[in-house]
């Protein structure tokens, strides 16, 4: 490799925390198994949905505004709002089964496991620079034990548009 001009000093360092620190597939995966466990149990009628109806809602939330394909988090909300309107959870009640179905995904999103490898990593070059921690997603450092490393935290939607964008 030839450089043709020098590196300015780092300064910090920014880590997207989703399959960079750790594997974000199985999270993935369980959270929406979990979820779909609870969602029908909680609210029997949603069992009348299957995958393609909750796809659907989905992309059906996606195409209804710029934040939703912005913040992952108001993009469930507004399709947990389509799925209980379709069957007539409507008005107060829906915002109260979007509130309790939204603080089930929080636990459930939040259960990583973290190589030990990445906690060692982290404390060595946070020791070094200060890291930040960047994310479309609405993983929470703290609940999943790595606040201490981090001197901030970025999410897309509340701190501007998701990656790839420039203001992100």
């Amino acid at each position: 490799m030839r450089f043709y001009r020098s590196l300015n000093t780092v300064q910090a360092m920014t880590f997207d925390l989703d399959d960079t620190l750790y594997d974000n597939h199985p999270v993935i995966k369980r959270l929406e198994r979990d979820l779909r466990l609870w969602r029908v149990d909680s609210f029997p009628p949603l069992s009348a949905f299957d995958e393609q109806d909750w796809k659907r809602f989905k992309q059906q939330a996606l195409r209804s505004s710029e934040r939703c394909r912005h913040d992952v988090t108001v993009a469930r909300e507004t399709q947990l709002g389509l799925a209980f309107a379709a069957i007539g959870i409507t008005g107060t009640s829906q915002a109260e089964a979007i509130e309790q179905t939204m603080q089930q995904v929080t636990l459930l999103r939040n259960r990583v496991d973290i190589p030990e490898q990445t906690f060692r990593t982290l404390e060595v070059l946070a020791q070094k620079l200060p890291l930040v921690a960047i994310t479309n997603g609405n993983v929470d450092v703290q609940r999943i034990g790595l606040q201490d490393y981090f001197c901030a935290t970025f999410k897309a939607g509340p701190d501007g548009a998701a990656k790839p964008n420039a203001d992100m």
